[in-house]
């Protein structure tokens, strides 16, 4: 029953503003008509159905158009809601459950003699809400995990949000000349932070045959 009301109320107010207009019409009409009928113009209900019946016509197809469109309406309304709702609960959630969030870039030194890398230049922040332990270094392709560097107790970092990382000492590793040969081809840095979390960074290479870049 409430629904039914629901679907005429929408109906009603649907129909108010274009509905008013043609009752003005027809109350004008009607004044003509009855103006006419005064004057003698109109003697017959022939004349006054030939006159009334188009007028008649038009409402009631304006109301069966809104009693027909009204539900359709409510739903669309009611999706629409329910999109608009799931769409903030989601965010609200992803607000909440946002932790840490390290983006940003790392340079990279390659030395092709001594087959070392030294991870330099690192402009990357957190920009979660929440602090992280970075506790390692990833090298990683298109397959998966190259190398996994662990940090000494030394140099793990605590990132706290809106800060940078910024690695206690240079960090300097040498690799086998197949890692080399995959540094060739493209890698990407990973962070990894001491609960496992990994957060790529986006990875500049640079190759030097010079011995000891520092």
């Amino acid at each position: 029953m409430r629904y039914y009301l629901r679907v005429l109320s929408r109906a009603f107010s649907d129909g108010a503003v274009w509905g008013r207009d043609q009752v003005i019409g027809l109350l004008l009409a009607l004044a003509i008509l009855a103006i006419q009928y005064q004057a003698g113009l109109i003697v017959s209900y022939a004349s006054w159905k030939s006159v009334l019946l188009p007028y008649g016509v038009l409402l009631a197809g304006f109301v069966i158009l809104h009693l027909v469109r009204a539900p359709w309406k409510l739903d669309q309304e009611s999706r629409a809601t329910v999109s608009a709702e799931r769409i903030a609960k989601e965010k609200a959630e992803a607000e909440l459950n946002a932790g840490a969030t390290i983006r940003g870039r790392c340079h990279i030194w390659v030395d092709r003699v001594e087959r070392c890398i030294t991870f330099d230049d690192w402009g990357c922040s957190n920009h979660g809400r929440e602090a992280c332990q970075i506790s390692s270094v990833v090298l990683a392709n298109s397959s998966g995990v190259l190398e996994l560097f662990e940090l000494d107790d030394d140099q793990v970092t605590t990132v706290n949000p809106r800060e940078q990382f910024r690695p206690k000492r240079q960090l300097r590793r040498c690799v086998s000349e197949e890692r080399m040969a995959d540094l060739v081809s493209g890698v990407e840095v990973r962070l990894r932070d001491s609960v496992g979390t990994m957060y790529p960074l986006t990875t500049v290479l640079e190759f030097s045959s010079v011995v000891g870049i520092e």
